[in-house]
């Protein structure tokens, strides 16, 4: 039921900014005054609702993302846990010392970029990211939720990659069959759609829905098969290859075929073997579908795609000492007549040098480290993956949220959010264990069959 008023939410914005202002703001009223959740709980909540809308302003403005309700409950909740926890939660001097060192060489990093609006929009979406992301795995262990409240905000989350699909399909719909056009929907390249009113580019969006199937793939082969299951994984893959994005059906495609395998190594089933065939058979005609449409898929990688960007962003970070330390900063000066690097390293190391880079990569091997027993471990490589392949990567506000849910998720206890070392609640997939017991499907909280 929670997912069409979220479809609300989001149609609300296609036809006027001003309705869906109401709208967000009635549904965030309601969840702070009626929700019996802590304050934190609330505004995680509220950060994935308001994922779709997190690149345009509060009153539907495409061009504003400062002033966005993502950004307004990303603020409200690192000041409540600042005000409420930080004295109270561990902190390892090495956390503390890594966002210091950020910090310093960013700020050194402004001293030879040009001063406009948009390069301290674009260091402040790196502090956007890594903060809120660096205390929270700090102190997952002894954060103040359970990890069955955790696994409820994963599923809202995953609820809202279904509407933001869903609303994408009615938005193609009404454009191709009744001629009428609802929000900004441009048609990219043959035929690709790019829908800006929710996210900053084309290939984001896709990328973002991806999570949704992630997660209901894990739960076809963790629980049963259902039809809601099949149904949501349809809407969602059905956006995804309308979107024609290479990037997101690759990396898509990689790692569903990693899980599929872990499973069927460790528990070979009959179950297993025919969501096996299912979804490598939808995957090889949507490869078909895009590549009919787009080209090659190997085509973005070529001479007029990903690898001049690439060759471009190495060349930059390499032309002198300063850039190889420090990077050559946020102005975009040499980045005239070519996109910036569609890989989240490279781009990196051409803007912010060496030394962040080197900090950074570190921060995400002991993030990849630490949640290596994660049940939701697949995510934040699939996204780490589509980093690879897409430009301004670091700077979109869905990374944020679900790598703190995931991490939360790997911290909590089951049932009071204090550090354990007994085994979750949730088992690990692909291991047979009729030790743990099995979730029952209710949304928000787990109960147990």
């Amino acid at each position: 039921m929670s997912i069409f008023f979220e479809i609300v939410i989001i149609v609300a914005y296609f036809f006027n900014g001003t309705a869906g202002m109401l709208a967000m703001l009635t549904y965030s009223i309601a969840v702070l005054l009626f929700s019996q959740k802590t304050m934190l709980h609330k505004l995680l909540e509220l950060m994935a609702v308001s994922l779709p809308m997190a690149y345009i302003g509060i009153g539907g403005i495409a061009v504003h993302q400062f002033y966005s309700w993502y950004n307004l409950f990303l603020l409200l909740f690192l000041f409540t846990f600042i005000w409420t926890c930080s004295f109270k939660l561990p902190f390892k001097i090495y956390s503390v010392a890594a966002l210091f060192f950020i910090m310093f060489c960013l700020l050194v990093n402004v001293i030879w970029t040009e001063s406009t609006y948009e390069t301290f929009t674009e260091i402040a979406q790196v502090f956007v990211m890594i903060l809120p992301l660096s205390i929270i795995h700090a102190a997952r262990s002894s954060f103040p939720i359970s990890k069955e409240e955790v696994y409820g905000l994963i599923y809202r989350y995953v609820d809202f990659c279904i509407a933001t699909a869903a609303c994408m399909l009615l938005q193609y719909l009404l454009y191709s069959i009744f001629k009428r056009q609802v929000g900004i929907i441009n048609f990219t390249g043959n035929g690709r759609i790019s829908c800006y009113c929710l996210f900053k580019g084309a290939s984001i969006l896709p990328i973002y829905m991806g999570i949704g199937i992630i997660f209901l793939y894990l739960e076809c082969f963790e629980k049963r098969i259902t039809l809601d299951k099949l149904i949501k994984i349809g809407i969602i893959f059905s956006a995804v290859v309308l979107n024609s994005s290479r990037t997101a059906l690759l990396m898509l495609t990689v790692v569903l075929i990693v899980v599929t395998w872990r499973y069927l190594r460790r528990a070979p089933s009959f179950k297993g073997f025919l969501i096996a065939a299912l979804g490598f058979a939808t995957h090889y005609l949507a490869i078909n579908f895009i590549t009919a449409r787009r080209g090659r898929l190997a085509g973005f990688l070529d001479a007029n795609g990903r690898m001049e960007t690439w060759i471009n962003g190495i060349d930059i970070w390499l032309v002198n000492i300063k850039n190889f330390f420090f990077g050559e900063g946020f102005s975009g000066e040499r980045w005239i007549g070519i996109s910036k690097p569609h890989n989240l390293i490279i781009q990196t190391l051409s803007q912010c040098g060496v030394l962040i880079t080197v900090v950074v990569m570190a921060m995400i091997v002991k993030y990849l480290t630490d949640n290596r027993q994660n049940i939701y471990r697949y995510i934040p490589w699939y996204i780490l993956l589509s980093g690879m392949l897409v430009t301004d990567f670091y700077a979109n506000a869905f990374t944020t949220v679900i790598f703190m849910l995931v991490d939360l998720y790997g911290g909590a206890n089951t049932s009071t959010g204090t550090a354990t070392d007994s085994p979750p609640a949730v088992p690990e997939p692909f291991v047979k264990n009729k030790a743990f017991p099995k979730p029952g499907w209710n949304r928000g909280n787990i109960h147990y069959e």
